[in-house]
This record gives structure tokens, C-alpha cells and sequence, in this order.
């Protein structure tokens, strides 16, 4: 029985702004297991980029606790969690935020090299990731050279490089034609075969039902 990776209990979030308040999150308890590729989905406005950016440790909540492979995030300091999101999570965004002026290869290096791996070792992870995401003949090519499809596989590549237990996935289709999104999701079914945990918002309900399990989300709550 595989234990919880993730762990929400109770998270409220509020975002000030002039004097008046909104609340994004409203109390929101999740746990999501390791291995489970999860679906999050729900109509803009109710939470889910919220959700997944204190998932993420890219925002903290205003109350509850959020535990991360055992360990609660709370009183955390920004160092200590972005060693712990540097070693836990990769991530895979709509926009894909490749650097455009550096090849492939290097973008791919990019999180291996603040994690402080040697430059001959990132260069052979990268190689063998970019084999795994079927494009080993393009290390050279820099992101404007590629389709959108092939830039979402390098996104892959890079979420992988840093062997994180979890990648999280921001609309990943969102920008893709659906032979693309197709690809990318048989590549995420690839990737949780091998163990990673995958969270994923999507608008697209036939993309979701392709998942373990669909987390539906309205007005800051979980349905």
C-alpha cells in the first residue's frame, strides 16, 4: 500500500489586495498517494492554479497544513523549500518557459546544473531524456526551432531532469492540437508506470478521465 505524498488539511487562501480580500482556497483537505496520476479540473476562477502553485510551493497558504513527503511545509523557511521543490518536483507549465536564446540540450542541463551536477553528467542525463521523450536529433535545435508538441516533450525532459517524485502539470495540452496532446499524455502514462507521481489541471474532461482519479473543484472547494 503506497502512503500519501501529498497531504492538504484545511488549506484557506486569501489574496489582499487594496484593502479587499479574496478567498481562493476554502478550506481544501487532499491526499494524493505516491504513484497516482491525478486530474484536477474545474471552471477558471475556482482555484485550481491556486491549488497547484502551494502544491508547488511556489505560494504558501494563509491557514491549514501541507505535509510534502512527510514533511510539513509551515514553518519552513524559502531556502528549505526550495531545496525541498528542487528534489521533489518537476514541473511542466501551459506556456512551456523554455530559455529560446540556448538549445535544447541546455535547457534540458538548466536544473541539473543549481542542483549543482557536474556538466558531463547533466549532458548525459539530458541525452538519454531527450531518447526518452523521442528527440535525441534535435539536442542541437534551440525551443523556436521546434513545433509545440516537440517543445512540451522537452518540458518533459527538463521536469525529469532532477529525478523529482513528483511532476506537476499546468494545462499542459492547453497550447497543443490534440495529436499533440495525445502524445504528451501516452508519454505521462509512460512516466507513472515508472513510479512518478502526476498532477495535472485540464479544462479538456476527455484528457482527465485518462487519469487514476479526476478531482473536480468549484468556487475554492473540492466537490
Amino acid at each position: 500500500m503506497s502512503s500519501n505524498i501529498i497531504e492538504f488539511e484545511n488549506i484557506v487562501k486569501v489574496y489582499s489586495d487594496g484593502g479587499l480580500n479574496f478567498t481562493a482556497l476554502r478550506g481544501v483537505s487532499l491526499s494524493i498517494k505516491e504513484g497516482e496520476f491525478i486530474a484536477i479540473t474545474g471552471p477558471s476562477g475556482c482555484g485550481k492554479s491556486t491549488l497547484l502553485n502551494i502544491l508547488g510551493l511556489l505560494d504558501a497558504p494563509t491557514n491549514g497544513k501541507y505535509i510534502l513527503n512527510g514533511k510539513s511545509t509551515a514553518k519552513m523557511k524559502d531556502y528549505e523549500k526550495t531545496i525541498l521543490r528542487r528534489n521533489n518536483i518537476g514541473f511542466i507549465f501551459q506556456s512551456f518557459n523554455l530559455m529560446p536564446n540556448i538549445s535544447i540540450l541546455e535547457n534540458i542541463k538548466m536544473p541539473m546544473r543549481y542542483k549543482g551536477v557536474s556538466n558531463s553528467l547533466a549532458e548525459q542525463k539530458a541525452l538519454d531524456l531527450l531518447k526518452t521523450v523521442r528527440l535525441e536529433d534535435k539536442y542541437k535545435n534551440n525551443p523556436l526551432q521546434i513545433s509545440g508538441g516537440q517543445k512540451q516533450r522537452v518540458c518533459v525532459a527538463r521536469a525529469l531532469a532532477n529525478d523529482p517524485k513528483i511532476i506537476i502539470a499546468d494545462e499542459p495540452t492547453g497550447n497543443l492540437d490534440i495529436k499533440s496532446g495525445e502524445d504528451i499524455m501516452s508519454l505521462f502514462k509512460s512516466i507513472n508506470a515508472k513510479g512518478y507521481t502526476l498532477v495535472m489541471v485540464t479544462h479538456d474532461i476527455d484528457l482527465a478521465q485518462k487519469t487514476n482519479r479526476i478531482i473536480k473543484m468549484l468556487d475554492g472547494r473540492i466537490l
